[in-house]
Formats: C-alpha cells, sequence, structure tokens
C-alpha cells in the first residue's frame, strides 16, 4: 500500500489517513532492504534485544538477563561514567547528546543497528542521522558483534581474515603519478623468518623506507599475539626490532 491511497468499500473509505499534502510534509527514508552483510542475529528482535542488554550491561554489577528496570538503572550508571570522561574527550561529550536525543542508551545501539543492518545505510549516512562520528558507528557495531559472537556463536558471521596485504602511498611517487607500494605481510614474514634483514626486505618491495616494514611486522606480531591469547595457544614471537635510523 502506498503512503497516500484510499479505497472505497462496503464499509467505507479504506484510507491511511494521510494526505498528499501531509505526505510532502513528512520525513521519508528509502529502505534498501536488508543489509548483504547483516549478521543472522540482526534479523531477530529477540536475539537484538538480548546483545543490547548485554552490551549495556558489560563490565557492570549487574546480573545477567535482569529485567528493563534494572538495566535502565545501569544505563545511568553508564551515562555517569561517560559524563566524566567528557571532560577530557569532546568526542564522548558527542556521544552523551546523541544518546538523551535517541532517549536513552538502548534505543541509541537499537538505533544504529536498525539502520545499519535493516536499512542498509552506510556508516555516514547512520552518523548523520545519528549526530555522531561515522567511526563511532563502526567502533559500536564492532563491540555489538563481539558481543553477540559470545552469546549467538551459531548466528554471527565469522570474523574477517587478517589483511596479508599492507598498501603503500607514497607520497612522492603519488604526486608524480606513480603507482602505490604493496607489501606482502605473509612473504615479508618468510623473508625476516630467514634472517633477512628489513633493508633487503624493503628493497624486494619497492620501499624506500625499512621502518615501514618494520611498523608492518609490528603491527602483525600484535595480532598474532592477540589471537593467540584469546584461543588460549602458545606464542612464539618474530624477531622484529624497530628500524633505526
Amino acid at each position: 500500500m502506498k503512503p497516500v491511497n484510499a479505497t472505497k468499500t462496503r464499509e467505507g473509505w479504506d484510507t491511511t489517513g494521510l494526505s498528499h499534502a501531509d505526505y510532502a510534509r513528512m520525513q521519508t527514508e528509502k529502505h534498501n532492504g536488508w543489509h548483504p552483510t547483516a549478521p543472522p542475529w540482526s534479523k531477530s528482535n529477540e536475539k537484538t534485544q538480548r546483545v543490547i542488554a548485554a552490551q549495556i550491561v558489560a563490565g557492570r554489577l549487574i546480573r545477567p538477563g535482569a529485567d528493563l528496570a534494572g538495566i535502565r538503572e545501569t544505563e545511568k550508571t553508564v551515562l555517569e561514567s561517560w559524563r566524566k570522561a567528557a571532560e577530557r574527550s569532546a568526542e564522548t561529550a558527542v556521544r552523551i547528546k546523541a544518546v538523551e536525543r535517541a532517549g536513552g542508551l538502548a534505543e541509541f545501539l537499537a538505533g544504529i543497528i536498525y539502520r545499519s543492518y535493516r536499512l542498509a545505510q552506510d556508516s555516514p549516512t547512520v552518523a548523520g542521522a545519528m549526530e555522531i562520528k561515522p567511526q563511532s558507528v563502526r567502533q559500536v557495531l564492532v563491540r555489538l558483534n563481539r558481543t553477540a559472537r559470545r552469546l549467538f556463536p551459531n548466528d554471527c558471521l565469522p570474523p574477517r581474515p587478517w589483511n596479508d596485504k599492507l598498501v603503500i602511498s607514497q607520497t612522492k611517487r603519488r604526486k608524480k603519478g606513480g603507482n602505490p607500494r604493496i607489501i606482502d605481510i605473509a612473504e615479508a614474514v618468510r623473508m625476516r623468518r630467514t634472517g633477512r634483514k628489513l633493508r633487503e626486505i624493503a628493497e624486494r618491495f619497492d620501499v624506500a623506507n625499512p621502518g615501514v616494514v618494520s611498523t608492518a611486522l609490528l603491527r602483525y606480531e600484535r595480532r598474532r599475539k592477540a589471537k593467540a591469547e584469546r584461543l588460549g595457544v602458545a606464542y612464539v614471537p618474530l624477531k622484529v626490532e624497530p628500524c633505526r635510523k
């Protein structure tokens, strides 16, 4: 049925109650359908509510499965801690105002989930509607999916694999019309394990600064160590020292 519609029946007019003048003044949004990468838990209202509740009470002294009143009390505690942090962070102050405009923390999280997954809006569009930054939208979604993975492991998308290629865009080469350089992390690790120096690895990938290779390998090692701690397996570090000039 269209927003402005009227059909005559035996009982009278079957109408939405909206006129063309009303529809012209209304705010409308185009529904693009479900986001192609929306996790299965976000398609269930019950599971979405449980994820939002678990996200709010995460790290707080409140029993799991608390009722709505308990969650509302926890919201107040969370907002109080945010207000203390807002004195040092302008971004936190912006998020507090967005939560207050939404009507509460649960409504704020539900709005991001609804717009991102059910309306298939990108983060800049969601950020414009919620009046926050796009990176804040992506950060909230990452944390919600992390919480959902603990509650519903079978209704979550697998985590993204580690990107084994690092694109290096060198400003001088870009100004001259040159192509960006790509470092294959897997090959760089193999070269490093065989005792090759950072400068040799940099020359292999045509990168002028060996410090770029050192930064890429250190970032790779931090992620590898975090994954080993999360899985409870042994971590064997790769010898990567910061590049000294």
